[in-house]
């Protein structure tokens, strides 16, 4: 990965909506209209966005509806115009060289099967297909080799001579799959690629960006999605956006380290109130002790058998030794019959991020 002659960038990248016009219901509506007083406020979907992707990385952005994902992508793909401040692809403007771009950039909305209706619904994948290639000016001598190689990669064989408006919505978004691996773009803008995919098809895309496309094209990806476990396994790095910020961005584990150094740990031991009540005292002395408290959840939680209960604790991961709660334990005599660990996931750092810009107040208020 290069960011010093990066894929995509974007620089201070701001997109305003105007105020949403109101319904004409009365004859008030209208002459407001007339006379500009229809008030609202300005939406803003983007504010000062900035962004490196490098040169065959997997680049991810998350974030909560309404962050201004699709509208990024929409931009990239020249169908918004932004309101200030620029994008680049392959370092030419989305706006003012898009002309150049678009053989260079394959997009596709995971909520759009149709792709505005480039592929036409009576013809089949293969003619389908064929006329895509043509249109990103593949060397008509790879076309078939290239065709026939994604058809089998995504077992769609026995669908190639099928019309497209036959086909079910999983096998629509494998037939723009095959679009990506015959074009072999330098960037695939994906949003939401994977929302009408089942999980095993949705492995086989993972595999298919990574290995097909970055690993022996030579791609770049840059995809928006809202499943954390998807930007964590594919992912090289990935970008935190809300409310139009980008919030973070880093590789996903440093992501995690970034929001806690802390493990916590759920010990199941054997029920003896007086016991345990003297050993949180004792924890509540420990430095490295944050929290510890006692479940009292016998009844719900089939992991309790009864006459035991749960003991929850947050421990440090540097300065604590998960050895001295033990001894802790065995001091007051109390056994212990199982211990779980939960590490921070990529969805723990998520929500804690915009959680921290949520808190934030509006600009001019």
């Amino acid at each position: 990965m290069s960011f010093e002659d990066p894929i995509l960038e974007t620089i201070s990248l701001t997109k305003v909506y105007p105020p949403r016009r109101k319904d004409l219901r009365s004859p008030r509506d209208l002459w407001d209209k007339i006379t500009g007083r229809e008030g609202g406020n300005p939406v803003t979907a983007l504010r000062n966005f900035d962004l490196r992707v490098g040169r065959q990385e997997v680049f991810g952005l998350v974030g909560p509806n309404g962050a201004g994902k699709t509208t990024l992508c929409k931009i990239l793909n020249a169908l918004v115009l932004p309101t200030s401040g620029s994008a680049k692809i392959d370092g030419l403007d989305v706006v003012t060289e898009h002309g150049q771009i678009c053989r260079r950039v394959f997009p596709l909305f995971g909520g759009e099967t149709d792709m505005w209706g480039i592929f036409a619904g009576r013809l089949n994948i293969l003619k389908n297909l064929r006329f895509v290639a043509r249109i990103w000016r593949v060397p008509p001598a790879e076309i078939e080799n290239r065709i026939r190689h994604s058809l089998d990669v995504l077992r769609l064989d026995d669908k190639k001579d099928e019309w497209y408006q036959k086909l079910s919505a999983g096998e629509k978004q494998k037939a723009w799959l095959a679009c990506m691996m015959t074009v072999k773009p330098r960037l695939a803008l994906l949003d939401e690629p994977t929302i009408k995919l089942d999980v095993g098809t949705r492995r086989q895309f993972y595999d298919i960006l990574r290995d097909e496309l970055r690993d022996e094209s030579g791609s770049s990806i840059f995809l928006t999605t809202h499943n954390l476990h998807e930007a964590e396994v594919l992912c090289d790095r990935v970008g935190i956006i809300n409310k139009g910020r980008l919030v973070a961005v880093d590789r996903p584990a440093n992501l995690k380290r970034y929001v806690t150094q802390e493990r916590q740990t759920t010990i199941l031991v054997k029920r003896d109130q007086v016991k345990l009540d003297l050993v949180l005292k004792d924890l509540g002395r420990m430095d490295a002790v944050s929290h510890s408290e006692i479940l009292d959840s016998e009844a719900e939680d089939a992991d309790v058998i009864h006459g035991c209960c749960k003991l929850d604790i947050h421990l440090d991961k540097v300065a604590g030794d998960f050895q001295e709660v033990i001894d802790v334990l065995n001091r007051h005599d109390i056994r212990v019959l199982t211990v779980w660990t939960k590490e921070v996931s990529l969805e723990d750092a998520f929500l804690k991020l915009t959680e921290e810009v949520e808190q934030e107040p509006e600009e001019g208020s």
